[in-house]
């Protein structure tokens, strides 16, 4: 058997090594553990004070800002649409005009502009009547607010194109911006840009053509000039089609008819369908689906404001960029139109979904 452990003599000496093990050492470690503890404390409160005032500081100059915009607003409306006497110098016009710009630069994408702009054309028309002499002031003051118009629906295209998808495309005016270069009284888009296209027809199909006449067989000769009604259908298709970059967007077809242009208010009328597609004739305006518009199209429609809900809540926008007229050196002008799709989120907060729809996009979400 293994001999007994016999027990320490407590009357042993211990080394000051021992003493410096069993009792400093662990009293350092306790003091430094306190000290890194209270650096640690200090500076996480140092931190949070130092997030505290820059988020106070944040709120205080957003409420700076608000305020500021609180009263821009005020004084602008104020003056635009409140109780005034009747204007007959053009400098007050003028002075409107800078509030208007104030207001549209400031509040473009939250409030509906397009009434003010055109009641303040309609002003200045009137007083190019009523005061030749300021005729040509009161001109420039026109295209002056027309750019304006034009910067600020621009810059709102800009924005949507970037997070939706957008169709550009031209109508061709007479020089004076009065008639339609096709001779007729409309323009359909996009089948009109083709209108120089001879179609042909298979044997088993019986398409007529706009003349009520029945269109050609196509035939394999390889210097023919005919083009197949499936290969039109393409060629429409892939213009006209518009689809959003996101999961379970499917595309949509854009058909458009232009009519009435007139120069002296830079405006054109226009019917718009969105759909899906159908055949070449265009949309099918008895599909549920099918969206139409029809209104008077100018450089007063602002995209983010003035757009169409479509039933999935997605929404569509005409913007006219440029309606050229009194250009000497063409015979034809064009027109420059751009058709925006974009998500509902990104609509003005005044036009936002209704419960049930908030409930049908949740759903949709869930589901993908």
């Amino acid at each position: 058997m293994a001999a007994a452990k016999l027990p320490s003599d407590p009357k042993t000496p211990i080394s000051w090594k021992e003493v410096v093990l069993r009792a400093v050492i662990p009293g350092l470690l306790i003091a430094l553990a306190g000290i890194i503890g209270e650096w640690v404390i200090s500076s996480s409160s140092s931190k949070a004070e130092n997030a505290r005032l820059v988020t106070d500081l944040q709120i205080q100059r957003e409420q700076a800002e608000s305020d500021l915009r609180k009263n821009i607003f005020s004084e602008a409306v104020e003056s635009l649409i409140g109780d005034r006497p009747q204007q007959n110098k053009i400098g007050d016009h003028s002075k409107r005009l800078l509030k208007l710009e104030l207001l549209a630069l400031n509040f473009g994408d939250s409030i509906f502009l397009s009434p003010i702009f055109g009641e303040m054309e309609k002003d200045l028309q009137q007083h190019m009547d009523t005061v030749p002499a300021d005729a040509a002031v009161a001109l420039d003051m026109i295209d002056r607010l027309r750019s304006l118009a034009q910067r600020v629906s621009i810059s709102q295209l800009s924005f949507l194109a970037q997070r939706g998808a957008e169709i550009q495309f031209q109508v061709p005016l007479s020089s004076d911006g009065k008639r339609l270069c096709n001779g007729k009284t409309e323009y359909k888009w996009p089948n009109d840009e083709y209108s120089d296209l001879e179609l042909c027809r298979n044997k088993e199909e019986s398409y007529y053509g706009e003349d009520g006449k029945l269109l050609p067989i196509c035939t394999k000769d390889a210097d023919s000039t005919y083009t197949t009604i499936e290969d039109f259908k393409d060629i429409l298709k892939t213009r006209g089609s518009i689809a959003l970059k996101k999961p379970g967007a499917k595309k949509r077809y854009v058909t458009a008819v232009f009519s009435e242009p007139k120069p002296n208010r830079a405006s054109i009328r226009v019917t718009l369908s969105v759909c899906q597609f159908e055949n070449i004739s265009g949309c099918n305006s008895n599909d549920p689906n099918t969206v139409e518009r029809t209104f008077t199209l100018d450089y007063f429609n602002f995209p983010t404001i003035d757009n169409t809900r479509l039933p999935n809540n997605d929404r569509f926008a005409v913007v006219l960029t440029d309606f050229p007229y009194n250009i000497s050196s063409k015979s034809c002008a064009p027109l420059d139109i751009h058709v925006v799709l974009f998500p509902y989120e990104y609509a003005s907060l005044r036009d936002r979904p209704t419960m049930s729809e908030s409930l049908q996009m949740l759903q949709r979400a869930q589901e993908q």
